[in-house]
């Protein structure tokens, strides 16, 4: 039985995210046919995206990267979103972002029919008080 994998990127910062079509690789594994075939260009600010993806047999794994830009900021500002659910290894979910200030929370996850959720947010300056 193939494995499948619903990725989830929600946008909750106040910039919107631009997908490089360049950048989007499913390395393993395929979209699932029927749905979700092309991944959307933009996220904008409170919204998100549906990524579906299915390995090609057994004991095949799913393998996949999408990077998008943040808008309004440098060119090379971005968040690279990554996912491996793998048949024999330890399944990888991870996002790594270039801006400072930013954050991602990564949800879920593991076994042949993985739901992940990563979710991309601006962090507020932490106030560190000290008492005297």
């Amino acid at each position: 039985m193939p494995r499948r994998a619903t990725i989830l990127i929600l946008n909750q910062s106040p910039s919107q995210l631009e997908l490089d079509p360049e950048s989007t690789q499913l390395w393993r594994g395929e979209l699932k046919d029927g749905v979700d075939t092309e991944v959307p260009g933009v996220i904008p600010s409170g919204g998100f995206i549906v990524i579906r993806c299915k390995s090609t047999g057994f004991p095949q794994c799913i393998e996949g990267a999408v990077t998008c830009r943040i808008e309004g900021h440098a060119p090379h500002d971005s968040v690279r979103f990554i996912w491996k659910s793998r048949y024999f290894l330890r399944d990888v979910y991870k996002a790594e972002t270039s801006r400072e200030g930013f954050t991602v929370d990564v949800e879920g996850g593991g076994g042949a029919r993985a739901v992940v959720l990563f979710v991309f947010s601006k962090y507020d300056d932490v106030c560190i008080c000290t008492f005297v």
